[in-house]
């Protein structure tokens, strides 16, 4: 009877963890990292990371879905969302936007160096 409750009671454990929701707004590489570590604590297969991902997504995160091909796997999504939320874009993104300001005369050319360097 005690190990029927053991059995019980690490199943309701289980139940109590869930992957936050993720709509872009914070860090992708923290969010892959939690669903990475959730889903081996809970032993979920492909087929389980890929739609606990999918239900997952929000607001602008949730629009890539719109984007899978029909046979998609977890490795695609991440790509996506890689692509649309990942810090590297965001650091080209922060490049080419302190390079318009420079040309526009908001900044100065060493204040721009100083947070390209700080940035990277």
């Amino acid at each position: 009877m005690q190990a029927g409750n053991a059995s019980v009671g690490a199943k309701s454990k289980h139940l109590l963890l869930k992957l936050q929701h993720y709509n872009g707004s914070k860090s992708l590489k923290t969010f892959l990292l939690k669903l990475q570590h959730l889903a081996a604590y809970l032993q979920w297969n492909e087929e389980d990371r890929f739609h606990h991902l999918c239900e997952s997504l929000d607001g602008p995160a949730g629009q890539v879905l719109w984007e899978l091909p029909l046979h998609a796997m977890t490795a695609d999504l991440e790509r996506l969302l890689q692509t649309r939320f990942g810090t590297q874009l965001q650091a080209e993104s922060f490049k080419a936007e302190l390079c318009i300001w420079h040309s526009q005369g908001c900044l100065c050319k060493t204040c721009i160096e100083t947070l390209l360097v700080s940035f990277n």
